[in-house]
């Protein structure tokens, strides 16, 4: 699934407390109904099945664990490469009063191949979540190797995994961000627009995919995006905050977009049988002989860290890349 960043760091939010966070009905802000698929028995989805997420110590890969929890698959297997994220998830699972599913904490990268192949070939998962990657812009690109040996090369190796031990459903979700609690609110630019969905909506949304029986890159009906300083405004009303506490504003950094593109202009949308679920068709899919190849090719690149050879291994796998300033400055 191509999920779309719940909030990104173009916007650093006050600090809310969770008892402000459910006090606000951000259908107000959305402007749309919420994304629930609703028609499908997410139970019946999950059921008697082992289910691997990865990341699931992050914003995402928490809600969509927790959200599991109280849907009664056979076993879990929680992996995330940060001790404190894990454990954090593990109180928030201790303080649960619902009958829980075997679950198994595990702290390690899934650059760690023989991890991989000890998770996979011991717990057989019948579902993969694929929610670790590394996701803030400015040191992914001021370090484009590491970026690319967790981001292309992890997911590669879970795909191999999968392969080898007849996973049924891979859900792999898009580079997704959450707010971070500061004050005063800190935003790049006053046009600055995104399309925003709740992280309880992007769970349930990965749980509904998999009604989809079918590989595809699946979008929510997002409806129409909306400015980060309206976010800004809405807030600051909900929880009536200083009125003098006005946002700060930095400007884009390199790389940055003032608006969002969900899909190429060659691509479009179909519909699903998952409601407020869509398909992305008319996907350029390369030769696979050459993608192979190009992608071996890359691997190579990016263990030798050749900074010269890099720039044009990504734009040979990806013609749409327009490479920022600050990663040229980085290859240079």
């Amino acid at each position: 699934m191509r999920s779309i960043p719940a909030h990104t760091d173009e916007f650093r939010l006050l600090d809310l407390s969770p008892k402000e966070n459910n006090a606000i009905d951000w259908s107000d802000f959305l402007n749309r109904p919420a994304l629930c698929p609703s028609a499908f028995d997410w139970s019946d989805l999950v059921a008697e099945k082992t289910i691997l997420i990865t990341g699931a110590g992050g914003s995402l890969g928490s809600s969509l664990a927790l959200l599991l929890m109280d849907n009664f698959p056979e076993s879990m297997i929680l992996l995330d490469r940060s001790a404190s994220n894990l454990t954090a998830l593990h109180r928030k699972y201790e303080s649960r009063s619902t009958i829980f599913p075997e679950i198994v904490f595990m702290q390690g990268d899934i650059r760690d191949e023989e991890l991989l192949a000890e998770i996979f070939f011991k717990h057989r998962p019948d579902i993969v979540f694929h929610a670790a990657a590394l996701k803030h812009l400015v040191p992914l690109e001021s370090d484009p190797f590491t970026a690319l040996q967790t981001n292309v090369f992890g997911t590669i190796a879970l795909l191999q995994m999968m392969n080898c031990c007849q996973v049924e459903h891979f859900i792999n979700i898009s580079t997704l961000q959450s707010l971070e609690n500061q004050s005063p609110m800190i935003i790049t630019d006053p046009q600055a627009s995104r399309y925003f969905l709740s992280m309880k909506e992007a769970a349930m949304l990965m749980i509904g995919s998999l009604g989809i029986r079918e590989t595809s890159v699946l979008l929510p009906e997002l409806g129409s995006p909306r400015k980060i300083v309206d976010l800004a405004d809405f807030l600051a009303a909900k929880l009536r905050r200083n009125p003098g506490d006005q946002p700060i504003f930095v400007g884009l950094r390199d790389g940055e977009k003032c608006s969002e593109d969900l899909t190429y202009d060659y691509e479009y949308l179909e519909q699903t049988p998952v409601p407020r679920i869509r398909k992305v068709g008319g996907n350029h899919v390369p030769d696979a002989g050459d993608f192979v190849e190009n992608l071996a090719q890359l691997h190579s690149i990016v263990m030798d860290r050749d900074r010269a050879a890099l720039l044009g291994a990504l734009l040979t796998l990806v013609p749409e890349f327009i490479p920022s300033p600050a990663l040229l400055r980085c290859l240079d």
